[in-house]
């Protein structure tokens, strides 16, 4: 669980001042970004009791926002989000370890080897913020009155 807490909380922490300076602090999904990224890095520093308060009270905001109309959508760009982190990690991990690791030789091979795992979790950032901002465009933002669709 230690594995899959730590990538949700870093990917939450690159996507919440990401979201807050792209769409602003009183945004639905910053607001939601923000509550889920502190309540998981508390849990994710095993305190015992305060560890099964924020799982507890993340469960409970999670139903909240499925019931609720206004934050079902944010709800559901947060959840995409964090999924394609863990779809893009693998991905990003498998391709890191074809191509460096087949043209590197000597000592290169080895840093690269090390710093793998890093170089491929930052890669998969970049495919987060893709995928926040397109889904954030579609679900998100309200549409304009009057305005002809493309």
């Amino acid at each position: 669980m230690g594995a899959i807490l730590y990538y949700i909380t870093q990917t939450l922490w690159f996507v919440l001042p990401f979201a807050a300076v792209r769409y602003g602090v009183r945004d639905r999904f910053v607001q939601l970004t923000f509550a889920v990224a502190v309540g998981t890095t508390v849990a994710f520093f095993f305190i015992p009791f305060a560890s099964l308060l924020c799982i507890a009270v993340i469960v409970a905001l999670a139903a909240a926002a499925i019931a609720s109309a206004a934050w079902r959508k944010p709800l559901a760009v947060l959840f995409c989000t964090v999924a394609t982190a863990f779809l893009a990690i693998p991905a990003v991990s498998a391709i890191d370890a074809r191509i460096l690791n087949y043209h590197f030789g000597g000592s290169a091979g080895r840093f690269f080897v090390h710093y793998g795992l890093m170089v491929a979790f930052r890669s998969s950032l970049l495919a987060v913020a893709i995928v926040c901002s397109i889904l954030h465009a579609r679900l998100v933002r309200p549409r304009l009155a009057g305005v002809a669709n493309a």
